[in-house]
């Protein structure tokens, strides 16, 4: 079990302080934008995103029966299935951004390309939360697929502008301290995480 530093629970405090009248309201969740990144149509799940008068592959019983047969969590399942076949929202669970597991930001890390930038602000505490907690989550996939947003949003000056001088202040506090930690810089692209830094002084 990771032990945290004095330094990191005075950041974790930081974190909740300044982002703490982020929410992601009723915008679309991670796991929507994943599944509508990988569904056949580009929809979400309560868009009908099968072909109506398919029979075969692009069929609504194929697209079910493929979300039983994978890997995806099991509440969230459940939840696909449920929003495709009452063609409603997907149920989210996260209201709060305390509260999204890494399980989450990691299994539908794809859905980081195309979160709205509103959305983005909410899921980046999530995301920091989660791996100062637990440093050996940069393993994952998670991080690379948040900052690869990023790095896009600098140059489109959506997300970014978002964020406060505070919050800013820590994105860049948690990057800078990422690079000083041996024992993660094997797992990161640390020339990503310069330019991310270089361009959030930028802005």
């Amino acid at each position: 079990m990771y032990k945290l530093s004095q330094v990191d629970q005075i950041f974790i405090q930081e974190l909740h302080d300044a982002f703490d009248d982020v929410h992601l309201e009723d915008r679309f969740t991670l796991l929507e934008e994943d599944f509508a990144d990988t569904s056949y149509l580009r929809r979400y799940p309560h868009q009908q995103p099968y072909d109506l008068n398919a029979v075969d592959y692009f069929s609504k019983s194929n697209l079910l029966n493929e979300i039983k047969n994978s890997d995806l969590l099991v509440g969230e399942k459940n939840d696909l299935i449920l929003a495709i076949n009452e063609e409603q929202r997907v149920i989210n669970h996260y209201r709060t951004w305390g509260v999204v597991p890494f399980e989450y930001l990691n299994k539908y890390a794809h859905g980081f390309y195309f979160i709205t930038p509103e959305a983005y602000v909410f899921y980046t505490p999530a995301l920091i939360l989660n791996l100062v907690l637990n440093p050996e989550f940069f393993k994952g996939v998670a991080f690379d697929k948040w900052l690869s947003r990023l790095l896009m949003e600098v140059n489109e000056h959506n997300s970014l502008t978002l964020f406060n001088n505070n919050q800013s202040r820590l994105i860049k506090k948690f990057l800078s301290n990422i690079l000083l930690n041996k024992s993660i810089i094997d797992f990161i692209e640390a020339g990503d995480v310069k330019r991310a830094l270089e361009k959030i002084n930028k802005n």
